[in-house]
């Protein structure tokens, strides 16, 4: 057999188990092997950039993820033209890429023009149609058209069901997306039934899957939103060693479990808690989702206001002009998080004026 096909079905499985890390250094193995026994420009390479950029977005990278998508569109289009099964597949998930660097508009069209090329090389039954249905209901839900979003996730969902044989980690994930569509409407009770079967799906692939391990966090930060503070706090507690047991530190679900205990810690101004715990998360954010990301420079802006709410003016000064630097870059002057970053530190300043005047050095 060849080698680079054993890589890949490794890699596959190592990504359902969530090990992210080994399956791109096996996917990067194989895309080697392959460029050099087939060419750069051959399908089954391109296959191959297009399983690493799946997995660049499961690791939220996705400057790497376009670059890995532009690379394989190049090859389809040569190969087969502008109508293709591999080419919808592209169009589709380049969309999602979009949508995760908050480029709304080129997210929706990418995503409608992969979802309609599927039903016209595929049939409105196949899963693959599904999948791009799904993809665009996360866009939908992202821009706040929640509506929208859900009748494409029941569409998807409906067609992945009813396969003869399921994807159970699509649809376990599908659930998982819908009932995040259903927080934001603070259908709450309909939220915790669709967690529950994806729970119960996680169950049935192997031990600890990545989807079982997201589904976990998400039934906590329900719990959250509900206001169960001390309960969301003591699952953290119980789920964060598994995940990490299972898939590492750097798992992203992980780093979002930390985040949501530091936000339960604030939540019960246990301050001093809850800046240990946000502490550790800027390195981790960078090494998971890049330096520059948004949600790295929310990591810095939460250490401000935990310190600002400390006494710890000077340090908080340090974390909030970090947090501006990147949302300046990334999101733009007029981005509601970047202006929220000039409010926090405006505060802060004349904060420090207050007192300076106060101390006679004004």
């Amino acid at each position: 057999m060849d080698p680079s096909v054993v890589l890949v079905e490794t890699a596959k499985k190592r990504t359902q188990q969530g090990a992210y890390a080994d399956a791109e250094n096996l996917l990067k193995k194989a895309l080697a092997l392959r460029s050099d026994l087939l060419g750069e420009d051959h399908e089954e390479t391109a296959d191959i950039r297009t399983e690493l950029a799946t997995l660049s977005i499961n690791l939220q990278r996705f400057e790497d993820a376009r670059r890995y998508l532009y690379q394989a569109l190049r090859t389809y289009h040569r190969l087969f033209g502008s109508e293709h099964p591999s080419i919808a597949a592209v169009l589709s998930i380049l969309g999602v890429v979009c949508c995760r660097l908050g480029e709304t508009e080129d997210a929706e069209r990418l995503c409608i023009s992969g979802l309609e090329m599927c039903r016209r090389v595929h049939t409105a039954s196949s899963p693959h149609t599904a999948t791009a249905a799904l993809r665009l209901a996360l866009v939908y839900f992202d821009a706040g058209r929640l509506s929208e979003a859900i009748v494409l996730y029941e569409e998807g969902l409906t067609v992945h069901e009813a396969q003869e044989t399921p994807e159970i980690d699509s649809i376990a994930a599908g659930y998982n997306n819908l009932a995040m569509v259903y927080c934001a409407q603070d259908r709450w009770d309909d939220a915790v039934i669709l967690l529950s079967k994806a729970l119960h799906l996680g169950s049935l692939l192997p031990e600890n899957s990545a989807v079982q391990s997201a589904t976990r966090i998400y039934l906590v930060y329900v719990r959250y939103r509900q206001g169960d503070h001390a309960v969301a706090e003591s699952d953290l507690r119980e789920v964060l060693p598994d995940l990490v047991a299972s898939h590492g530190p750097d798992f992203p679900f992980v780093l979002l479990g930390e985040e949501l205990l530091f936000a339960t810690l604030f939540h019960s101004q246990r301050f001093e808690e809850a800046y240990g715990v946000l502490r550790r998360l800027p390195e981790k954010s960078g090494r998971v989702r890049g330096e520059t990301h948004p949600e790295t420079a929310s990591i810095y802006f939460g250490l401000g206001v935990v310190c600002t709410l400390l006494d710890r003016l000077d340090e908080a000064e340090v974390w909030h002009k970090k947090a501006l630097a990147i949302r300046e870059q990334t999101l733009g002057k007029t981005h509601t998080s970047t202006v929220a970053s000039y409010h926090h530190l405006t505060a802060l300043y004349g904060e420090m004026e207050k007192r300076f005047r106060e101390m006679g050095l004004l």
